[in-house]
């Protein structure tokens, strides 16, 4: 397919789109927050056409859904903590939720607090500050390792390389390391979603700008990077769009 770097869209496939599934940070929403010019208005065509908004994520549902506001539009479901979580808003259902198991939980919480690292939880899409070694914590959909730039740069690779075979450990904003259960991805959790839906991967199109995003872009019929995205969503994108002419290529879906 032709690069939208040069303008020319291909809309060869368009018209028989049934789900958006669109990542939030970078891709539908800028550095600070707010929609990319024209998106909420390219998005209520969108959906006013009759294709349903999936938000997929790595934030919270309740973050997800705060930050989604702006977009003037309501989706129809969230892929949340990078695929750990699926809510159908629609039928107001959660349709997945992957946890850490407790007792693997609270190794992870010991090691990184006698290591000198903060540890926020989220149990269920509550967030919980933990205190210290022995705060009890149940199942977690998420963990969240902080400390200062010292603390992680000397600590964080061995408490990876510790956990990486039993959780999903990867860098996440602000220098932290986010902690998710093993196996979750974006793309999965689209395809529990889909299948709830009875829609095939064809009739899916999928936006992602970073790497984390790459199994959401596999999952879809038409694949869409965003930005200036790695090199490893290039590779498996059809297409690749400045974030600034994202509403305008969102339009050519309806032709």
């Amino acid at each position: 397919m032709a690069s939208a770097r040069d303008g020319s869209f291909d809309s060869r496939l368009s018209g028989h789109w049934a789900l958006l599934a669109c990542d939030l940070d970078g891709t539908l929403l800028t550095s600070g927050g707010r929609p990319a010019d024209g998106v909420p208005a390219a998005l209520r065509a969108l959906v006013g056409s009759g294709l349903e908004l999936v938000v997929c994520t790595g934030r919270a549902l309740q973050d997800a859904r705060r930050l989604a506001g702006p977009l003037t539009v309501l989706p129809g479901a969230y892929v949340c903590y990078h695929g750990a979580v699926v809510v159908d808003e629609i039928k107001g259902q959660q349709l997945l939720s992957v946890t850490i198991p407790t007792a693997l939980a609270r190794e992870v919480i010991r090691d990184a607090i006698l290591n000198g690292l903060g540890v926020t939880a989220y149990v269920g899409d509550e967030r919980r500050e933990i205190a210290g070694p022995l705060d009890s914590c149940d199942a977690a959909t998420r963990l969240i390792l902080s400390g200062d730039d010292t603390t992680r740069e000397s600590v964080g690779p061995a408490i990876v390389a510790r956990w990486r075979d039993r959780l999903r450990i990867e860098p996440g904003g602000r220098g932290v390391l986010d902690v998710l259960p093993c196996g979750v991805d974006k793309g999965t959790a689209l395809g529990v979603l889909a299948r709830s839906r009875s829609v095939d991967a064809e009739r899916i199109v999928a936006f992602g700008d970073a790497e984390s995003d790459i199994p959401l872009l596999l999952a879809a019929g038409r694949r869409v990077a965003v930005g200036d995205p790695p090199s490893g969503l290039r590779e498996v994108a059809d297409e690749v769009v400045p974030q600034r002419e994202l509403a305008d290529f969102l339009l050519t879906l309806l032709e």
